[in-house]
């Protein structure tokens, strides 16, 4: 059986998921949470929440680095990068 806890967290990521479209909410290895390639993502990008899919993931000791794919508003897109606590796992 799951805690309240746990059952609070899926049903914010499944609000989270009606409104954005499914991602990924990463894994957590023992430290923290990472992502790889090819996950489609929520993140913070010049303070908004922004959906985008992770094109590279570069693990360091102390801080990850993703690079995203994201959409431009009004046409196209492009890639940023994304530190991992901008990262988010709804």
């Amino acid at each position: 059986m799951r805690s309240p806890h746990d059952r609070e967290a899926a049903a914010a990521v499944a609000g989270m998921q009606e409104i954005y479209g499914f991602t990924n909410p990463g894994v957590w290895d023992g430290e923290r949470r990472r992502w790889g390639e090819d996950q489609p993502v929520l993140f913070y990008h010049q303070g908004q929440v922004t959906r985008g899919h992770v094109m590279r993931a570069e693990y360091g000791e102390q801080r990850d680095t993703y690079y995203v794919r994201k959409h431009i508003e009004g046409g196209g897109t492009e890639v940023v990068e994304v530190l991992d606590r901008a990262m988010l796992i709804y």
